[in-house]
């Protein structure tokens, strides 16, 4: 699988590489681009919120003032109110203990109402007459131990204001071990004696419920610090009590406070950028539409640059082709102005490649055929001569019709090798001229030595070099049957994988070295002539063999491609 994955980039390097260029080139810019964009929009996002934020702000700073109102309107009530002055003095019957609560009750059932709405609240009394009311829950420290308090010294300190306090634990069973906010005014007499104390006790849950209700703590770290800078609320409970420091503000982080002027408070917001910009969320959905135009794009040029680089790698197909000779493979001519030019090069240089070797390949097969056709006409005259002498003798021995088959024979002969200019003629018409030359031999030599055929029909019409076999029998004529000597010469043939084997075997003598007489032969075309035909015509696609031993005959054996008439 990787050497095919492989073997396709290798194939398409130029393409791949340009297109690995493009989508790199496009993720950068594209992320760039992005980057920028999401920083930018994130500012915007963060300038507005702080704006937002800042409103917010100011919203909870009068939401603190509302509750100020309302618990300052419920205190003075009450240290202002005969019932509570009633309950706190000391010397009373029982019955008019007994009327003073009842009364009590009822002037608190109706201030009740006037608290900043939503707000839950423990209110507590104390009397210095031992005198208690919690209306919700119940005490968790004894009279001496509250009026003891350091929150009761400072009221005695000013008993003409209402005071508040943090406090991290709260003073009923319900608020113990919670962090409170405590409210609280000292009943005066007539005479501006201290009869005891109205607090009203909020829970840190409750109380900082009107800023988280409305401003986004999980960006924010809000605080509401006292003139000291002590922390007396925060959505960080960890915060509760601590002091706060302008220097642990960092480059992170927007600070931005506003003040609530009745309780001489700040209330101080900390913007956690990197929070902010996680709760925009907003590089999921960029990162999804960049991945989709890059993928959109990076097709679209893709299949522009395949297009553009179709006609290369056509070229490129077409390379082996002419290396392998074949200059006849024109390429269309499309794509850029370059590409046309380098086609168009292309197409020019193979038509001159085609025409150059057409005409080499016209001018080495004039030269083999005029070499062939010189090798053909070496006829030694004296052959010729030798053999009209003949004749000569058998028509003064009134050997007509001898003569006569000897000069048709000599005449076929002549005819086939001066007067036709095939190179390629039929197994049997080659068989038919060695029979006509066997002839004229047997004119100079008697007939004691014959000339047999042992080819097969089917054979006949198989195309061999002419004039190929006969100086194998000149040569077994003229060196083979000495003193006189009879024999048989005979030709036979086979086909051995798409092979013709011919063989010449003769019954002569044989001679100890092959090439002792090989280049005197029929018209000086000897087995060196024949080699250098057959080369010319085969190249090294043939095979020529000559086997003897002295006092035993000659095998000639040629082995050619096979060949067939058209016809055939």
């Amino acid at each position: 699988m990787f050497k095919k994955i492989k073997e396709q980039f290798f194939s398409r390097e130029l393409y791949y590489e340009l297109l690995m260029i493009i989508i790199i080139s496009l993720t950068c810019l594209g992320v760039l681009t992005a980057n920028i964009a999401v920083k930018r929009s994130e500012s915007s996002y963060i300038n507005s919120y702080v704006e937002s934020n800042q409103l917010i702000l100011e919203r909870a700073s009068i939401e603190f003032e509302n509750l100020n109102n309302s618990i300052n309107n419920m205190l003075s009530s009450i240290r202002t109110s005969n019932a509570t002055k009633n309950y706190f003095t000391q010397f009373r019957t029982t019955q008019e203990e007994y009327q003073d609560i009842v009364a009590l009750r009822h002037f608190l059932d109706e201030t009740k109402t006037t608290l900043y709405d939503g707000i839950n609240y423990n209110l507590i009394l104390i009397g210095l007459n031992d005198n208690t009311y919690y209306n919700q829950s119940t005490r968790v420290y004894s009279h001496e131990e509250l009026v003891n308090k350091e929150f009761i010294k400072k009221i005695n300190a000013d008993p003409e204001h209402l005071q508040t306090f943090f406090l991290s634990s709260g003073l009923t069973a319900l608020t113990r071990g919670k962090p409170i906010h405590l409210f609280v005014t000292a009943v005066l007499n007539d005479q501006q004696k201290i009869l005891g104390y109205a607090f009203i006790e909020i829970t840190e849950a409750d109380f900082s419920s009107l800023y988280s209700d409305i401003i986004a703590t999980n960006v924010n770290t809000i605080k509401i610090v006292t003139t000291d800078n002590k922390i007396i609320s925060s959505n960080v409970p960890a915060l509760l009590g601590t002091h706060y420091s302008e220097e642990e503000q960092t480059a992170r982080a927007i600070g931005q406070e506003t003040p609530i002027q009745t309780l001489d408070l700040r209330l101080i917001s900390t913007i956690d950028k990197q929070a902010l910009g996680k709760q925009m969320n907003v590089w999921p959905p960029v990162l999804t539409v960049l991945i989709l135009v890059i993928a959109i794009i990076s097709l679209v040029l893709s299949a522009y640059i395949r297009h553009i680089l179709q006609p290369i790698y056509k070229l490129i197909g077409l390379t082996p082709k002419i290396i392998e000779g074949d200059f006849n493979q024109p390429l269309e001519i499309t794509g850029t102005k370059e590409i046309k030019e380098l086609v168009t090069s292309y197409n020019h240089m193979q038509q001159g490649l085609n025409l150059f070797v057409q005409q080499l390949i016209k001018a080495e097969n004039d030269k083999k055929e005029a070499e062939i056709g010189a090798l053909q006409l070496q006829i030694k005259p004296h052959f010729i001569y030798n053999t009209l002498t003949s004749i000569k003798f058998l028509i003064l021995q009134h050997q007509n019709d001898l003569a006569a088959e000897t000069i048709e024979a000599f005449s076929k002969l002549l005819e086939y090798s001066i007067y036709n200019d095939q190179e390629m003629i039929t197994l049997k018409e080659e068989i038919t001229l060695s029979q006509q030359f066997a002839k004229i031999l047997q004119t100079r030599y008697g007939d004691r030595i014959q000339l047999l055929s042992m080819v097969f029909p089917e054979f006949n019409d198989i195309l061999i070099p002419k004039l190929v076999l006969q100086p194998f029998i000149e040569n077994a004529f003229i060196h083979g049957f000495p003193n006189n000597m009879s024999g048989t010469i005979v030709i036979d043939a086979s086909v051995v994988n798409n092979y013709l084997e011919i063989e010449i075997i003769d019954t002569g003598v044989g001679f100890a070295n092959s090439e002792d007489n090989s280049d005197k032969t029929f018209s000086g075309i000897g087995i060196h002539n024949i080699n250098q035909r057959l080369s010319l015509i085969y190249q090294e696609d043939y095979n020529l063999s000559v086997n003897t031993m002295e006092s035993n005959g000659t095998l000639i054996t040629l082995r050619i491609p096979i060949k067939k008439t058209e016809d055939s």
